[in-house]
């Protein structure tokens, strides 16, 4: 194994780590900082049947993220999914300090009930052949009581 991508891999696949206490009727929060590969701004609001969650997602990383992707899911009280998710399908590419918005609806039923609401992400990073693709990884645990998981 080539000891320059063990290195790469060791900096770039460490998830996202955030610190957010949100309250689920309506809350903002900054979740990640600026020294993550992906960083959120997030607005959660229950809105008639629905879970609404708008943001702005930022790439903090030197170099441009491909095919970024993010996944919203709620989570019962046991902090197993509950097959209620969202899934929003960024731009082809994002640059550095380059942000996209975004926009996810959780199902009404179980979303208002939600304990935690999990804010997954991926993308690819090309190696520097770009041969190969490779996911990037990231959560983010939403809770209604304000305390966070990563």
């Amino acid at each position: 194994m080539n000891w320059k991508k063990t290195l790469i891999a060791l900096f770039i696949m460490i998830p996202a780590f955030a610190v957010c206490t949100p309250n689920i009727a309506t809350a903002s929060t900054v979740a990640g900082d600026q020294n993550r590969d992906v960083s959120f701004s997030l607005e959660i609001k229950q809105v008639p049947g629905n879970l609404a969650i708008k943001g702005l997602a930022r790439n903090n990383l030197h170099h441009k993220i491909y095919q970024l992707q993010l996944f919203a899911v709620v989570l019962d009280e046991n902090g197993k999914p509950s097959g209620n998710e969202a899934v929003f399908i960024g731009p082809a590419s994002l640059a550095l300090d380059q942000s996209q918005q975004f926009n996810l609806t959780l199902p009404g039923n179980l979303s208002m009930n939600a304990r935690n609401i999990r804010l997954e992400y991926r993308y690819h990073l090309p190696d520097y052949a770009e041969r190969y693709w490779s996911w990037t990884y990231g959560r983010i645990m939403i809770t209604p009581e304000g305390d966070s998981k990563s």
